[in-house]
């Protein structure tokens, strides 16, 4: 990602199109053929074909031919251990970064869309913090015991008829970039703002968007990130206006 948290350009446009955020989400449960695939997200075969071939340029997608036809599958994400991580050269590690965060932005926003986050267990956070690096290095070590965790619970057998819940967990710790000092103050993410500065930023953000529509030439990598900002507004003031409302109701009761 970019200091302005979008993906890099090419993977932008990759995932920048709803056909492809919704191949990529159906694949995240496993290969599917070119039928079962036009099925599940509900669009011509040919028109899925076409998308998958830009995924599959992009690396997120990998494609396989047998007698019975053509299957999809998300491209396997690698993992290393911190000594290969360093070996690996900047630009090829810079890709493999670009398209595991490209997946994982593309099944968030799927998940946004279908009520993935509606639960109110549910866990995001976003952290900026100073450490030494020793400090780092007892992060990492606390992330690594998480991600144990969560192979025990995948590799426990469960005998009971409890309904299960579909789940992803992605798990982060980098480098902020030398303007990342900016993130800690933006309020679109962080803090609710009254209604005067809600209307004034989704006028705005909605006036980016019309002239990234209307150039010679359709710049959808912005569209997208500019799309998803003003949903990041229009959510925070919605529940900033549902908390004041919630207020006021509460003094009303207080006062009669």
């Amino acid at each position: 990602m970019d200091a302005a948290g979008t993906l890099t350009p090419s993977l932008a446009r990759a995932v920048g199109h709803p056909l492809r955020v919704r191949i990529i989400a159906a694949l995240d449960d496993g290969p599917r053929s070119l039928p079962g695939l036009a099925s599940l997200v509900q669009a011509d075969q040919r028109a899925v074909a076409r998308h998958a071939r830009v995924l599959e340029h992009a690396g997120l997608v990998a494609r396989s031919r047998s007698g019975r036809g053509v299957t999809y599958r998300l491209a396997s994400m690698t993992s290393f251990s911190d000594e290969e991580y360093g070996a690996i050269a900047g630009p090829t590690r810079q890709a493999g970064v670009a398209a595991a965060l490209a997946h994982c932005h593309t099944a968030a926003v799927s998940a946004l869309e279908n009520g993935g986050f509606d639960r109110s267990d549910v866990h995001l956070s976003r952290t900026s913090v100073d450490v030494t690096e020793e400090q780092w290095r007892r992060l990492t070590s606390e992330f690594a015991d998480l991600l144990d965790k969560i192979d025990e619970v995948k590799a426990e057998e469960d005998d009971s008829s409890a309904p299960v819940t579909r789940a992803s967990a992605v798990l982060m710790l980098f480098e902020r970039s030398a303007s990342g000092e900016s993130h800690s103050a933006a309020p679109d993410e962080d803090h609710g703002f009254s209604l005067e500065e809600g209307l004034e930023r989704s006028w705005g953000l909605s006036e980016e968007i019309e002239g990234a529509l209307n150039g010679e030439t359709v710049d959808w990598a912005t569209v997208v990130a500019l799309a998803d900002r003003l949903r990041v507004v229009a959510r925070a003031a919605l529940a900033d206006e549902l908390r004041s409302g919630s207020e006021r109701s509460v003094g009303a009761a207080v006062r009669s």
